[in-house]
């Protein structure tokens, strides 16, 4: 219900594009694959919700012929990044490496899509260990290669 009262929000009607915070929670694992990901994008498994994330935002581009723009993009650098992506202490554990994923992931699922606008990432720009944010080298090396 909730969905159905954003999607039809006439609110929309009025806007040169569809802003989204990109925190969808997409899986119960604390590490994942691309591929795992990827699929979540399309089937949440957190709570087996099977929420299409891909699908509803395309709903609302069909909707409105409003171009979609990740507004904020991000994940933190550590294990659980897509259980709770808008937690930024989710674990204590550290992991480049699924923060990487979760960007390469939504790559994979958005960036060839003529009704995606593109992305603004949350935060760059520093390393320290309380900015979770902030994009690992692995991360950056992913985002840097979107959109050539």
């Amino acid at each position: 219900d909730a969905y159905q009262l954003k999607l039809n929000n006439s609110l929309f009607s009025k806007v040169d594009y569809i802003s989204v915070a990109a925190y969808f929670e997409l899986t119960d694992n604390n590490a994942n694959s691309v591929g795992n990901l990827v699929s979540s994008i399309r089937s949440t498994q957190v709570e087996d919700r099977k929420q299409n994330v891909e699908q509803e935002l395309k709903n609302f581009y069909d909707k409105w012929k409003k171009p979609i723009f990740f507004g904020e993009l991000g994940f933190p650098r550590r294990n659980g990044a897509s259980i709770y992506p808008w937690d930024p202490n989710v674990t204590n554990i550290p992991n480049d490496l699924e923060q990487a994923n979760c960007f390469e992931a939504y790559k994979e699922v958005f960036e060839h899509e003529n009704w995606v606008m593109g992305f603004s990432v949350f935060a760059i720009g520093q390393h320290g260990n309380d900015k979770n944010y902030y994009p690992s080298d692995k991360a950056a090396k992913v985002i840097k290669s979107w959109y050539k």
